[in-house]
């Protein structure tokens, strides 16, 4: 390890910081490219409502202990910005502003920002606290203000956000138990922390240290890194700009078995991301000894970041690393299953519509359908998704829940056969048996319907009918009326052979939404022409 000299370090941190500064802009842009003007001026407001305390704001909480406030947010340009929304001076509001900010950085992640976004995309925000600095007491009036921003956002924008309160020595360490809920965040350690380092967006306060240090850096190499720069500081630069989150030098493949089972699960809201993310797990427990995590290529790559451009995209380079994995098991049905998935997503999966033309999104994807070569029938199949019948959605969706538990039992049996775990192959076979549960057809059992039944459950207008079987007994239909007035075969969603389990099945999937959702209720009078 060769000692690091102080003012080359502090050189090189500042064009670090230049790089990943542009890169940070070109991600917002991302972000802001595909908000509708509600969501666009929702995300502005939210770091303002987190950095003051009024009752004439949203996010207003009333106790002397509530803390608040993030770190250099004057400096971020959403203080101007929101001013300009509530047609305010800073005058007026500085009396409200926090003095003593709480938040060391705050942190958008996940797929906002990236080409995978879509008009559904939560906020999911990681808010970095020291728990040192402030009481018990306080952390728990600060997370009540939160959540009073969370239920605003939904009610006023229809928008899922999500603060996620982090310390910072947790952080450090791999440990995410406020995430655990989400994403099973004590069982998945360097994974989470792989993809907050590849997708985060820094909204307000500071960088982390790891965005601007060299790639590939040991654990010791960084610590040195790390005491050199905040020792040796004579100006406070660093100590300003910088937080040390840790270090990430691999993957622990002890957390796949159990991330992939997670895959298998959240399946259920959202397969093709499910499955995406499945092959990418399995790509770090077979293959990451010969590549570079994804997120330090994409830290290798901050300075090459141009507006418009989906070349240094996390999801481009999570693609990529799907596509490999597959490649390489030399897969041919998982490999066009794959593809199909990235297809999808790329197109607002399960609302799934080309993308407009003069987006990076639509770049990608002409790309790719060139090198794949596919037929203008099999790419015309896939993006009219949303006129597919629902059984074939179902049937589509079940297919990649299968395949999911397909490389589940490929990890597993790997893992097995290297440790001689018997613990291992009791998971395979509990899994066996929710997947048994889950394709398994009872009388009495209520199906569930398709992801894009459930995305569409706000703007639904369903219609309930009954005709007569050749046993002159009813059996009760339910349709989707959004489209067509005259009821056509491709519309129907259920047959239930008592009403009461017609509607149970719309109650159970969460399909009829107070003062949002329409039911109609007539006779059939099936039209299929």
């Amino acid at each position: 390890m060769q000692p690091v000299d102080p003012i080359q370090a502090i050189n090189l941190i500042k064009k670090n910081r230049d790089n990943f500064i542009t890169y940070n802009v070109a991600c917002l842009r991302e972000l802001i490219r595909y908000l509708p003007s509600n969501k666009f001026n929702l995300f502005h407001k939210i770091p303002f409502l987190m950095n003051i305390n009024s009752p004439n704001y949203p996010g207003y909480i009333k106790h002397p202990e509530i803390v608040y406030g993030i770190y250099g947010f004057e400096k971020s340009g959403f203080l101007e910005v929101s001013l300009k929304s509530y047609r305010l001076t800073l005058d007026q509001i500085q009396p409200y502003l926090s003095k003593q900010p709480i938040v060391l950085g705050l942190y958008l992640m996940g797929s906002a920002g990236t080409l995978a976004q879509g008009i559904h995309s939560d906020f999911d925000y990681w808010v970095v606290i020291d728990n040192a600095s402030c009481t018990t007491n306080q952390r728990k009036r600060f997370t009540e203000k939160l959540h009073t921003i969370e239920s605003w956002a939904l009610n006023k924008s229809n928008q899922h956000v999500t603060f996620f309160v982090m310390d910072l020595e947790q952080i450090q360490n791999n440990v995410y138990s406020s995430l655990d809920e989400e994403s099973s965040g004590t069982a998945q350690k360097t994974i989470l922390k792989e993809e907050f380092y590849r997708t985060f967006i820094l909204v307000a306060g500071k960088i982390p240290f790891w965005a601007v240090l060299p790639v590939g850096l040991s654990n010791q190499d960084y610590a040195q890194w790390i005491h050199v720069l905040t020792q040796k500081d004579p100006d406070q630069f660093i100590n300003q700009h910088f937080i040390d989150t840790g270090n990430l030098t691999c993957i622990d493949q002890k957390e796949c078995i159990s991330a992939i089972l997670w895959q298998v699960f959240k399946a259920r809201n959202d397969p093709a991301k499910s499955f995406l993310k499945a092959a990418l797990i399995c790509s770090y427990y077979f293959f990451q000894d010969q590549e570079r995590l994804p997120c330090e290529i994409i830290k290798q790559r901050y300075g090459d970041r141009e507006l418009d451009s989906f070349l240094i995209d996390p999801y481009t380079v999570i693609f990529e690393k799907t596509l490999s994995f597959f490649e390489k098991l030399n897969d041919i049905e998982l490999l066009e299953l794959v593809r199909e998935c990235i297809l999808l997503r790329l197109c607002g999966f399960p609302l799934v519509s080309m993308p407009n033309t003069s987006t990076p999104k639509f770049n990608l994807l002409e790309t790719y359908i060139k090198n794949w070569q596919w037929t203008s029938k099999h790419i015309n199949y896939l993006i009219d998704y949303p006129k597919w019948f629902e059984q074939e959605k179902i049937d589509y969706e079940r297919k990649l829940v299968l395949k999911i538990a397909f490389l589940y039992e490929l990890v597993v049996r790997s893992h097995t056969s290297k440790t001689n775990d018997g613990q291992d192959m009791e998971h395979i076979r509990l899994l066996s048996h929710w997947i048994s549960r889950y394709f398994q057809k009872k009388e009495a059992k209520i199906e569930g319907c398709s992801t894009y039944l459930k995305t569409k459950s706000s703007t639904l207008s369903l219609l309930i009918s009954y005709e007569h079987n050749e046993h002159q007994r009813k059996l009760w239909s339910v349709f989707d009326h959004s489209l067509f007035n005259v009821i056509k075969q491709e519309q129907l969603l259920f047959i239930g052979k008592e009403f009461l389990v017609a509607v149970g099945w719309i109650i159970i999937n969460k399909l009829y939404k107070k003062a949002k959702s329409i039911l109609h209720f007539q006779p059939n009078r099936l039209n299929t022409t």
